[in-house]
This record gives structure tokens, C-alpha cells and sequence, in this order.
């Protein structure tokens, strides 16, 4: 399947995209939003990351580097906020938790 996307273009949807994904994992660990809205989004989110897994993969090595750490990200924190806070976190989210306990 032809890439019908321009790399940056892709690069912008990726990245806000794992920036949605981050707020929203965010918003479920400090407790604010709505539990059912938040999974509901997030499902969404990774929905749409389904769609862009294989658009990533038909870019240069260099350009799907920075790609597949964003998607991977959003993915990561789409999963917590799914599983309850259960599944393992991205590391920006980490460091977002490490922050909330210190301000305990």
C-alpha cells in the first residue's frame, strides 16, 4: 500500500495523537475526568494508531525512529489508562507519577 501521506504530515498526526494519548493518561492518574469518557478515548486512540502502524512503516529508518517512539508512547499510555493503571507506563508518564507522589 502506497503511503498517500507526506512524512510531516504524518509526523504532526503522530506526535498530537501521542500527545492525546499523554493527557489522557494523565487526567486518569491524578483522578480527573470521567473513568468510562477517558477509556472510551483511549480506545479511540488506539484505534487510530492501528490505522497509522503501517504508514510509519514505509518511511526512511530515520523518520520512522522518531515515529515509533511517539506511537509507542501514545500506545503505552492509551494501555494504562485501559487497564486501570495496571499495565506498565511510558516513561514520560513515569516521570508524571513521580511527580504527582512528590507533591503528596
Amino acid at each position: 500500500m502506497k503511503n498517500p501521506m507526506e512524512p510531516k504530515d504524518l509526523h504532526l498526526i503522530v506526535h498530537r495523537l501521542s500527545n492525546e494519548a499523554f493527557q489522557l493518561a494523565q487526567q486518569y492518574a491524578a483522578g480527573t475526568g470521567e473513568i468510562d469518557k477517558l477509556a472510551e478515548h483511549a480506545r479511540e486512540v488506539n484505534s487510530r494508531l492501528d490505522t497509522l502502524w503501517p504508514l510509519i512503516q514505509q518511511l526512511d529508518v530515520t523518520a520512522q525512529a522518531d515515529l515509533s517512539q511517539a506511537w509507542s508512547d501514545a500506545r503505552m499510555d492509551a494501555d494504562y489508562v485501559l487497564s486501570g493503571g495496571e499495565l506498565s507506563t511510558s516513561t514520560r508518564l513515569y516521570y508524571y507519577l513521580q511527580g504527582l507522589k512528590s507533591k503528596k
